[in-house]
């Protein structure tokens, strides 16, 4: 939870950070995980939900969700670091 009272959270399966009000809503789109080897695509893990849908396929480049796990807050609120497991 942000001092603004909403809440990030590391979605392990996408991966994608998700950004919600204090009332559960989902204030922006899902942010994916860059792909390290082709900066123009996203990151996805075996699990990923448009992948099992075989909607825009991306290979996965690791064998289970390899998403993010936990997140801290740098002490003046200005930056995430999400942790990937």
């Amino acid at each position: 939870r942000i001092s603004d009272g909403t809440y990030w959270i590391g979605d392990e399966f996408g991966p994608y950070l998700l950004h919600f009000s204090a009332d559960g809503v989902l204030l922006d789109a899902p942010i994916p995980l860059p792909n390290p080897l082709n900066p123009t695509q996203e990151l996805r893990s075996p699990q990923n939900q448009f992948n099992k849908a075989q909607i825009n396929f991306v290979e996965p480049l690791v064998q289970q969700s390899g998403g993010f796990e936990g997140m801290a807050i740098s002490p003046d609120g200005q930056y995430l670091y999400p942790l990937i497991e």
